[in-house]
């Protein structure tokens, strides 16, 4: 064994031969990202480099998912609660075409709003800004358009007859929020006329997070009015982050995840890992193919349906490589412009990259192009590979290695049932104990 290569996965006796009998039935448990054992497993860093069209459209589907969120959390019972999943980002495209219309709310607001100076300079300064946006400022700025958008959303359906208010009121609220704009209008002419952009996003910052907590006291002393429910006030106050976290559903399907180990003396794994060093370490040997390392699972290969119209798939062993993990202090960086795979090329047109006189950003052009889509396709898989198989450098004593699924369907993995796959047993020679 001395010349060979070996890898190893820790496990607990219960996953091993109790409940789960994985050792008998001869199967590996891929694990979701998000459930590992690093806060920032699957986190994606986004970066925002686009030009009028784009930003425009951002905007555009930003304010419709507020919208629809808005709309179904008003219209809920105290019982009914919400979590994060229900923030849609990858929305229904024939609801918006059809709200779009003239006369439609969603079509009144988004003239309203995109009528507004102050919007229309944050989208100038956005496109021309030579350095991309980054995560962190986008949520920033979207912070501060917030409670305009909520009562911009207000005025309008009052206006429409949907909601009956206080004209009073309801025009006081409207009032403020275009105060909060001022500030943002304000701060960008100094962001465009200063190198010292630290100072400015921080004093940004701390306004917006001052406005927020305005907005939660002036709820809480409003209680006549507090008609949504606690836990989902707290979802659309928060609405902005969230709604950034959850782009990812229309940029990459969510990996399943094996995770394994060149090394088996780290005592710190067994404990992690082996249930308190009271499990086992499985060692594989893997098959090596031009000095890479790779595991024969069985996996879903082909879909179809048969002649009686069910649904049948097909199962065979697939070398999956065992790719090592990169320990860096930061994520990978993805375009997210150029990462919205999870579309339709129509879904991408019409919402995304084209403007309503039908003209195409040049930012991704190249992206609509046949002659580029095998490029792009590159680029594509790279990013979400490197974001797989990215850790913090505070791993980096765990030496691992992953194999990892990305599923050609949302269903493929969606239950622990289907996330347990068969290995060859061939490829387990070995058990070790402490």
């Amino acid at each position: 064994m001395e010349n060979e290569k070996f890898f190893y996965r820790f496990r607990s006796m219960e996953a091993l031969l109790e409940d789960y009998q994985e050792l008998e039935n001869e199967e590996i448990y891929f694990t979701p990202a998000k459930y590992l054992n690093d806060p920032l497993e699957g986190y994606m860093d986004l970066s925002f480099k686009g030009d009028r069209i784009l930003w425009t459209n951002f905007f555009k589907n930003y304010i419709f998912c507020l919208l629809t969120f808005r709309f179904m959390v008003t219209l809920a019972g105290n019982d009914d609660k919400f979590t994060k999943d229900d923030i849609n980002t990858n929305f229904n495209y024939k609801q918006k075409e059809d709200l779009s219309m003239e006369g439609q709310p969603y079509r009144i607001l988004c003239d309203e709003i995109f009528a507004n100076p102050v919007v229309q300079k944050i989208i100038d300064y956005f496109s021309i800004r030579e350095k991309p946006i980054s995560k962190d400022e986008l949520i920033m700025f979207l912070k501060g358009l917030h409670f305009y958008f909520l009562n911009t959303f207000v005025l309008v359906e009052m206006k429409k007859g949907i909601m009956k208010a206080s004209d009073e009121e309801i025009q006081k609220r409207y009032n403020e929020s275009l105060g909060s704009l001022e500030f943002l209008g304000k701060a960008i002419d100094t962001l465009t006329q200063t190198d010292d952009t630290i100072s400015v996003f921080k004093t940004i910052s701390q306004f917006m997070n001052t406005m927020t907590d305005t907005f939660v006291y002036l709820r809480n002393l409003q209680n006549a009015e507090n008609v949504i429910a606690e836990n989902n006030f707290q979802l659309l106050l928060n609405f902005p982050k969230l709604y950034i976290d959850k782009l990812y559903d229309i940029m990459y399907p969510y990996p399943v995840l094996a995770c394994f180990s060149e090394d088996y003396q780290d005592l710190s794994m067994w404990g992690y890992y082996a249930n308190s060093s009271k499990g086992v370490c499985l060692i594989y040997k893997p098959k090596v193919k031009h000095n890479s390392f790779f595991l024969p699972i069985k996996k879903v290969t082909s879909w179809g349906v048969n002649k009686n119209g069910e649904y049948r798939e097909s199962k065979s062993f697939v070398d999956m490589e065992l790719k090592p993990v990169s320990y860096s202090k930061q994520r990978p960086l993805i375009p997210f412009f150029r990462s919205l795979g999870r579309l339709t090329l129509q879904q991408l047109k019409t919402h995304w990259y084209s403007n309503s006189n039908g003209e195409v950003s040049e930012i991704v052009q190249d992206l609509l192009d046949k002659s580029g889509e095998d490029k792009w396709r590159k680029n594509y898989w790279d990013n979400i590979t490197n974001c797989i198989n990215t850790k913090h450098t505070s791993w980096m004593h765990e030496k691992e290695y992953r194999v990892a699924i990305i599923p050609m369907f949302d269903d493929e993995y969606d239950t622990k049932e289907k996330r347990k796959l068969k290995y060859k047993f061939s490829s387990l020679p070995i058990l070790l104990a402490l």
